[in-house]
């Protein structure tokens, strides 16, 4: 039995990806419409982070304050996030590897529990 790439040669290969760009395109459309219903969304919205490595400062003083306390989502184009933690930060704050604040504050909380408990 043939696969049906073999069964319908060429036609049947760009009939594939037409369809994979209209899938693209409707995915592309709900995105969208989800991210809309997010950010107007009270409750979703809440669910959002600030960054908190420049904590929207203007750190070389140019005067360029665009980020400045900007909610951010996992899914905006400038957000990266921490694979351990998830936290939500500007890409061009947060390097993955690098020191996450949001770990660095619960290593820290574990470490001061530990010590308590031990004394």
């Amino acid at each position: 039995m043939r696969s049906g790439f073999e069964r319908g040669g060429v036609h049947h290969c760009n009939n594939f990806f037409t369809r994979a760009g209209v899938l693209r395109k409707y995915l592309e459309e709900k995105s969208a419409e989800m991210a809309g219903h997010v950010r107007g969304c009270v409750l979703c919205f809440a669910k959002g982070f600030f960054c908190e490595i420049c904590d929207g400062e203007d750190e070389d003083g140019d005067g360029d304050d665009s980020m400045k306390k900007t909610v951010l989502f996992p899914f905006d184009d400038d957000a990266a996030s921490c694979d351990e933690c998830e936290g939500v930060f500007h890409k061009e704050c947060f390097r993955p590897g690098a020191d996450c604040p949001r770990c660095s504050r619960k290593k820290k909380r574990i470490q001061n529990t530990k010590q308590q408990s031990g004394s």
